[in-house]
């Protein structure tokens, strides 16, 4: 008795560019950050420290991430600024 294998194409995908905002976000060190807060502010509370560091990183992240967008899908002409800036205040 033998068994007969078949060979199922295989399909190569290609290679997406890879997003700055995304090597950004995979190469920070958040504890390293929050240790840096900690000692330039020693009387800061640890969750304190930990918020600061999340809320920048997240902030610089999607604003490499939008400058992305903007480039690529005509985002600019998607968003009205003058909207977005009234709905914020």
């Amino acid at each position: 008795m033998t068994k007969e294998i078949k060979l199922l194409p295989f399909f190569r995908k290609e290679k997406k560019k890879s997003y700055f905002s995304e090597y950004f976000l995979s190469s920070i060190n958040f504890n390293g950050m929050t240790e840096k807060l900690i000692k330039e502010s020693p009387d800061m509370p640890l969750r304190v420290a930990k918020a600061i560091t999340l809320a920048t990183v997240y902030a610089l992240h999607a604003d490499l991430v939008i400058e992305e967008c903007k480039k690529e899908e005509h985002f600019e002409d998607i968003i009205d600024h003058d909207v977005l800036y009234e709905e914020n205040q």
